[in-house]
């Protein structure tokens, strides 16, 4: 089940440039070529929609969540949020076939590809979305607090000063205060 959501939401963002949020639970389901129902489908969508998920995480409840914290050891790919969720921890996700430095890599582009594309849409008077600003700016921390954890600071991300510039302050608070910061040192 984590396996295949982190190989799905890693190839979305690496060959999509598209975030992906979602949620994991274990129920009843029905489909057919008319329907789809069942306690599983309302759990999964209710923990994706309703409880306030906005980072582009996939969530784990009920007897998924479960499962998980039952045999805590045999998931290293799953982590908590800030909130306390569960979520499945993609870029933990090591294949046999990619290096776990490529995939940071990878990663750290598509998130600086991301932001110049915010940039150059502002530049032409688009109004850009709270909701992806957050979305964005959570993926931001997440792979470099993967970085670190890693001992990849070759990969972080290290544009804090462009950052700042190119997203409204009340968004990225922790970046402002480090871009001031960085003003008053220099």
């Amino acid at each position: 089940m984590t396996c295949i959501s982190a190989t799905f939401q890693l190839m979305s963002i690496l060959q999509n440039h598209c975030m992906v949020k979602g949620g994991i639970t274990f129920g009843e389901f029905y489909i057919d070529h008319i329907m789809v129902w069942g306690k599983g489908l309302v759990e999964t969508y209710c923990l994706e929609s309703d409880r306030g998920h906005i980072f582009p995480t996939i969530c784990l409840g009920g007897g998924a969540k479960s499962i998980v914290q039952d045999n805590r050891s045999r998931f290293q790919m799953v982590s908590n949020t800030e909130v306390g969720e569960l979520f499945v921890d993609y870029l933990k996700f090591k294949d046999k076939s990619s290096e776990e430095a490529s995939v940071l890599k990878l990663h750290q582009n598509v998130i600086v590809e991301m932001f110049d594309s915010i940039k150059n849409d502002r530049q032409c008077g688009k109004k850009i979305s709270e909701s992806i600003l957050t979305k964005l700016n959570w993926l931001h921390e997440y792979h470099n607090r993967t970085c670190r954890e890693q001992k990849r600071d070759d990969c972080a991300i290290l544009s804090e000063i462009l950052l700042c510039y190119t997203l409204e302050r009340k968004h990225f608070p922790r970046l402002h205060g480090l871009f001031t910061v960085m003003l008053r040192q220099a």
